[in-house]
């Protein structure tokens, strides 16, 4: 069975819980519970779900471990207009619910700034993003010829991009 990326949420209107499949079922588990902290131990990724006091939709972000040695942490990483954001959370045993929803706020506030960004900019950012995309697509392409064809489009793509960074400085 593949493995599925589970999702924690902390909607006010519904109590802080995750699910997760497991052996073909759903589980709930408490944050902050003895059964939490054991759960944390078995995983190395989820996403969180943030719920800001009065707002209906959510900032998520990814929370993975990561080893440097013997030790193990988490960091929450989330893609804001194209550049990659992590932030530091700590060893599993802190990884509270207040610790998440800290995260969570952090990277609403991330997002916010963003988004009062010159528009240019943001026009440029999301055009990188696509090419990337679409240079993972022309690897993808099993058609040698159509991937010929594109590629070549995309360069043309790149170099009107490239003038449009010069002008944006």
């Amino acid at each position: 069975m593949a493995k599925l990326l589970r999702y924690v949420h902390s909607h006010p209107s519904q109590p802080v819980a995750i699910l997760h499949h497991w052996d073909g079922r759903w589980v709930q588990l408490e944050l902050d519970s003895p059964a939490w902290f054991e759960w944390l131990t078995q995983e190395c990724s989820f996403r969180y779900i943030y719920y800001a006091r009065g707002h209906q939709e959510g900032v998520n972000f990814t929370v993975r471990a990561e080893k440097r040695g013997q030790r193990t942490y988490w960091q929450g990483w989330k893609t804001i207009a194209g550049q990659t954001t992590k932030k530091y959370l700590g060893s599993a045993a802190k990884l509270t619910q207040a610790k998440l929803d800290a995260a969570g706020a952090w990277f609403a506030e991330q997002v916010s700034v963003n988004a009062e960004c010159d528009p240019n900019r943001l026009l440029y950012m999301a055009a990188t993003d696509l090419i990337w995309l679409v240079e993972r697509l022309i690897e993808g392409c099993g058609q040698v010829q159509l991937a010929q064809q594109a590629r070549r489009k995309l360069d043309h793509i790149k170099r009107e991009v490239d003038e449009i960074a010069q002008v944006l400085g």
